[in-house]
């Protein structure tokens, strides 16, 4: 069963260009992936530095596979010291 991810991060203001091109290649990286589907990225209208990673899996497993994937990591810990707190990760799948 298909599953999307939500990932949001909130990251500090200077720190915003850097974090949307490194966000850039993380996505275009897990496009790669297998059991990749589709994704968005999207800014808080409340807070703009604020950025939600919505992606969508063919199974939470194929999602787990790329979240534990060295490349992911390596490309995740460029943004943790742009962030403000750490990132925050929703799996969710549809119910009816």
């Amino acid at each position: 069963m298909a599953v999307t991810v939500l990932i949001t991060r909130e990251f500090k203001k200077a720190s915003l260009p850097k974090a949307l091109e490194v966000i850039v290649k993380i996505r275009s990286l897990a496009t790669l992936e297998p059991g990749y589907i589709s994704g968005q990225t999207m800014v808080s209208l409340n807070n703009a530095n604020r950025i939600v990673v919505m992606s969508t899996w063919e199974s939470i497993g194929r999602w787990e596979d790329w979240q534990a994937s060295e490349l992911r990591k390596e490309y995740t810990a460029k943004l943790d010291p742009l962030t403000v707190s750490l990132e925050q990760v929703d799996v969710l799948m549809v119910l009816v």
